[in-house]
């Protein structure tokens, strides 16, 4: 740490201020750490000290935890926790490569050297390319961390030196998966430094791993040195990936070709360029699956083209129109415009009509109304005879589109008896109201009318019980508590209807202060399960409402630390330290144990 920012941090205004500041940008960037700590809070966590490079301070805390043990009138207990997180805390100081922490420490303390320790700086080093904390473990003799397919790893994860560091000094080698694995992953320069100094047979996976992630110079590297050679699953997972580049150089300098897989693959995919070539270069063609993926996947252009390419799959088994419309607006093209989209399915399934392309059955209606193809829809109801079900009606009340459920009904299609209770489920008021004047046969139950009681008007709640004779039962309650929709309950309370016995403890979950409250007063009770609103309300770091049960349920009030600490939620802890809970809660962690004596320590020693 430098000396003038020494200066500025020995200033306990300008250090509050500055952590404050941390504090808040720190819950904006990571909102789900709730160990947010001030100045003195990360004395006690020396894992924030690393994380946060206070490495000076973390030293200075860790000597004067062990020169007081030496002190006769020192608390044992205290100093001895201190010494356990301390200690515990360099396994952070490992993840982020910091060997001369680890070295600092060790040097005054030995024991603190453990195998958790030692395993754990051997996987970081292997995982994060940490060469000096491998050569630590290595010089030290520490002979147990190191495993046979340590150099497998290591070339995973594209670390050459310690590839190299493993080779030359270490006797445990490696397989035949250390080049696979580099290959893989890309590793040029591993894999270079495996042929040139390792004596294990390769694998034809290697060149069949790198030609499917699109690793042209592992490629041309294993082929223009003979190294294990590949299979059709290279030109097939090159073909997959949409790798152009690759798919040629195999084709052109590769025996092993491919199979139909290789343009069935690159037509889900949607890559137009790498299925042209195939078409006009390679002779082992495509199957059907080619067109219904391409279909299915919303690839129409390359659709197109393969129907053009071999015209006699026009009388494919397979229901084409299902599986061009099955295209949620969510598949489409980036920048593609919800319209246009649209429109290129409606165009597609003329192409089909026109030519008499592929089979189609009722199902395509009916996912033209799931979909909201409105047009498509149309066309298929005046030129084809499938017609549909009452499906496509029900698809259309889920997604509410008013234009498709008028056409439905006014044309005469089939209706469910529990269409009603469908708009229902779906809170699709407007459905439902056009369905209840149209359809004066149809029924609801009760308990689905109950979900429109999580509608966000409560204009909706007045409609339904001037218009229909279905009344709400106690479910409405649960429905409106788990959209936190509080004038609806109140609307609820107010005609009367009857409420559940776990009204309370849902609203825990699911809704605001006020809306518990108002249940709590209305004579609402609570139920058994005060041990799970309790973890909840921890979980949403909601003091308001660990305040209300603190003051309403004794049976919580020491379970709450126990909670507060299994989440590290320290502004919890703190919270409930003020509230009164007792210290001795706080025994069973060894994180937060003798947490305010610890401050107190940090504060008295102006550490």
């Amino acid at each position: 740490m430098s000396y003038p920012l020494k200066k500025i941090l020995n200033s306990s205004v300008l250090r509050n201020q500055i952590f404050q500041s941390v504090r808040d940008i720190h819950k904006q960037i990571y909102p789900n750490d709730l160990l947010c700590c001030n100045w003195y809070d990360v004395g006690c966590f020396p894992e924030k000290l690393i994380k946060f490079d206070y490495i000076d301070r973390f030293k200075a805390i860790f000597d004067h935890i062990h020169s007081s043990s030496k002190n006769e009138e020192s608390n044992d207990a205290l100093i001895q926790s201190f010494r356990c997180v301390y200690s515990s805390a360099l396994v952070i100081a490992s993840n982020v490569g910091n060997l001369e922490l680890i070295e600092y420490v060790l040097t005054r303390q030995p024991q603190y050297g453990n195998d958790t320790l030692y395993h754990t700086m051997f996987r970081d080093s292997i995982a994060n390319g940490y060469l000096n904390m491998m050569k630590y473990l290595h010089d030290k003799g520490i002979d147990s961390v190191f495993k046979n397919n340590a150099l497998d790893e290591a070339a995973s994860h594209g670390h050459l030196s310690i590839v190299e560091f493993l080779h030359f000094n270490r006797t445990e080698g490696c397989t035949k998966n250390a080049f696979i694995y580099s290959a893989f992953k890309g590793h040029l320069e591993i894999v270079k430094f495996l042929n040139a100094n390792r004596s294990e047979e390769s694998s034809p996976d290697a060149m069949n791993y790198a030609a499917q992630k699109g690793f042209l110079d592992v490629v041309l590297f294993l082929h223009e040195n003979s190294i294990s050679g590949c299979t059709f699953e290279a030109l097939d997972g090159a073909a997959s990936g949409g790798h152009l580049s690759i798919v040629k150089f195999l084709h052109y300098n590769r025996t092993e070709g491919c199979t139909k897989e290789a343009i069935n693959r690159a037509s889900k995919n949607g890559h137009n360029d790498v299925v042209l070539f195939l078409l006009e270069n390679r002779t082992e063609g495509f199957t059907s699956k080619a067109i219904e993926k391409a279909a299915y996947h919303g690839h129409l252009d390359l659709l197109k083209l393969l129907l053009n390419h071999n015209p006699n799959n026009k009388y494919l088994s397979t229901n084409i129109y299902c599986a061009l419309i099955h295209q949620p607006k969510d598949r489409m093209a980036k920048g593609t415009s919800g319209i246009d989209y649209s429109q290129s399915i409606l165009d597609m399934v003329k192409y089909f009509h026109d030519n008499g392309i592929g089979r189609s059955s009722y199902m395509a209606m009916n996912m033209a109304a799931k979909y909201e193809f409105f047009e498509v829809l149309k066309f298929l109801h005046f030129n084809r005879d499938e017609g549909c079900t009452d499906e496509a009606l029900s698809n259309a009340v889920i997604s509410g589109n008013m234009d498709i459920i008028q056409f439905l009904v006014e044309n005469g299609m089939e209706c469910s008896p529990n269409v009603l209770s469908i708009a229902a489920k779906y809170k699709q008021i407007e459905a439902f109201k056009y369905l209840h004047y149209k359809r004066s046969d149809l029924t609801c139950k009760a308990k689905s009318m109950d979900t429109f009681a999580g509608h966000p008007n409560v204009e909706t709640l007045e409609w339904l019980w001037n218009n229909r004779t279905e009344k709400f039962t106690s479910e409405a309650f649960h429905f409106a508590i788990m959209e936190n929709r509080f004038a609806n309950i109140k609307w609820l309370k107010e005609k009367q209807v009857e409420i559940y016995p776990e009204a309370l403890t849902d609203s825990f979950f699911y809704c605001d202060i006020v809306t518990i409250e108002y249940l709590y007063e209305s004579g609402v009770p609570f139920s058994s399960a005060n041990d799970l609103i309790l973890t909840y309300s921890i979980l949403q770091n909601s003091i308001p409402k660990i305040q209300f049960l603190l003051s309403k349920n004794v049976e919580c009030r020491y379970k709450s630390m126990f909670y507060a600490m299994a989440r590290n939620n320290l502004t919890m802890i703190k919270y409930l330290l003020a509230s009164g809970i007792p210290t001795n809660t706080m025994s069973g962690s060894s994180q937060f144990q003798l947490y305010p004596e610890k401050i107190e320590f940090i504060k008295q020693f102006k550490l």
